[in-house]
């Protein structure tokens, strides 16, 4: 089953997306058999399998591995690790290519709010859900809630890596679509 998944991984990172979900399905379904569901190799293997379905655009079944995977970190861990965070914030991804724009901005709200408790604003992980919030708030037209969201990132950024990192600069370029 190791061996499965090492392929299933590999075979992503070589954009070989069938025969990567071919193993990391026989590799999810084996390790729950053998290690039940809420192990942590299982809810590894299914994760990654949600992120092959999603990158073929199977939006559906990425969703429904990913609330999967979801549930159990949520259970393994508790709702604000960043292995279950991590899952939350891949599934509201997931939830907004689908067109589920409702519910991908509460669970980026919820992901954003726990990261900034427990990593900090200027953690990676906390801008990047913040902004993928904006790009929520940006879809729906919500214009003030975007550029108020982007003016913050906006300055973490500008802290974290200076004025002229690329991040800021594509940042910038946000702000400036926002007004």
């Amino acid at each position: 089953l190791r061996a499965m998944f090492e392929l299933g991984v590999t075979s992503y990172g070589l954009e070989q997306y069938v025969n990567s979900e071919d193993y990391l399905q026989k590799a999810a379904t084996g390790r729950r058999s053998l290690l039940g569901f809420n192990n942590r190799l299982t809810l590894i293997a299914y994760y990654w399998l949600a992120k092959v379905l999603k990158r073929q655009r199977k939006f559906t079944e990425a969703e429904a591995c990913y609330r999967d995977v979801l549930a159990g970190w949520e259970i393994v861990h508790g709702d604000k690790h960043h292995l279950t965070l991590l899952a939350a914030d891949e599934l509201a991804a997931t939830l907004f290519n689908f067109g589920n724009i409702e519910e991908s901005e509460e669970l980026s709200q919820r992901v954003m709010t726990s990261r900034m408790e427990t990593l900090g604003e200027s953690d990676a992980s906390t801008l990047e859900t913040m902004e993928d919030l904006n790009s929520v708030y940006f879809k729906r037209n919500e214009w003030r809630e975007s550029e108020e969201l982007c003016r913050q990132i906006l300055e973490i950024q500008r802290r974290r890596c200076g004025e002229n990192d690329y991040k800021t600069i594509r940042i910038m370029s946000n702000l400036a679509a926002t007004l």
